[in-house]
């Protein structure tokens, strides 16, 4: 049987696709990648042109909806890692210390801090936090890993949302610079004002999605794309429930478990 490696290899030889940067992954690094997000395709992108098992903290709808195609394709290519957007704040905690925990292990994450994209829209857009409040709680004295922006420029028809397989675009990664945070980590750390703690995450993430935008010329946004409340919370099987009824205990517990589960599977 294949492995997803594999499979992300052969992906690659079907793509028109090349990459710069590299270099900026350095040998056993453990690293946050956080990417633009031009559309559905780009899941793909990233984890295909590093050499490597990535793990890609991606939407929960996209790993748990019940869409077989869909299913088949994510679970064919990725290691996936839900994150779960519309449960409240006990739901998107959760995701993001599970996240940690990976990070913690030595993966290497893969992460779209825009959350979403705006098909036919060429402009980069404000990142939410994630991926900053991922780092910074898996810092410590003997664990520092790094945060690398990387950008995605497609020359061609951006793809529909549904359409998963090779086109003739072409794809053009760079890997940019690891993004030096040392000066807001310590500003985060020696602070208890929850206001300048999250100015030093978005630091962190808008000097990311800059950069970004920069390497492939687009324009900054400094706003969020909206995201429409789904006002439900999907489990592993594909059910849903009322985010208001997913607070209930036993509903956070399964989601745990579920989590628990896939984290075992990376160990």
């Amino acid at each position: 049987m294949k492995s997803k490696l594999d499979e992300l290899r052969e992906l690659r030889e079907k793509l028109n696709i090349s990459v710069s940067g590299l270099e900026n992954i350095k040998e056993n690094e453990v690293a946050i990648l956080v990417s633009n997000h031009s559309c559905l395709m780009d899941i793909f992108y990233v984890p295909c042109i590093i050499d490597k098992d990535i793990i890609s903290l991606i939407s929960s709808r996209l790993m748990y909806k019940n869409d077989t195609l869909r299913k088949n394709v994510v679970n064919k290519y990725l290691n996936g890692f839900p994150i779960e957007a519309h449960g409240g704040k006990v739901y998107s905690q959760m995701c993001l210390d599970y996240s940690a925990k990976l990070l913690k292990d030595g993966h290497i994450l893969s992460i779209f801090p825009e959350g979403a994209y705006i098909e036919d829209d060429g402009n980069i857009y404000k990142g939410r936090t994630g991926a900053a409040r991922i780092l910074f709680s898996s810092i410590s004295d003997e664990f520092k890993p790094s945060i690398i922006p990387v950008s995605i420029k497609i020359d061609g028809e951006i793809e529909e949302l549904d359409n998963y397989f090779p086109t003739d675009n072409d794809v053009k990664i760079n890997i940019l610079e690891p993004i030096d945070y040392d000066e807001e980590y310590y500003n985060y750390s020696n602070t208890d004002n929850e206001n300048e703690k999250n100015m030093c995450l978005h630091h962190v993430t808008e000097t990311a999605m800059r950069r970004i935008a920069s390497s492939i010329g687009k324009k900054y946004i400094d706003k969020y794309i909206e995201l429409f409340p789904k006002n439900n919370v999907i489990y592993q099987d594909g059910e849903t429930i009322k985010t208001e009824h997913a607070q209930n205990v036993e509903y956070v517990y399964r989601y745990k478990r579920e989590l628990d589960s896939i984290i075992k599977n990376y160990s």
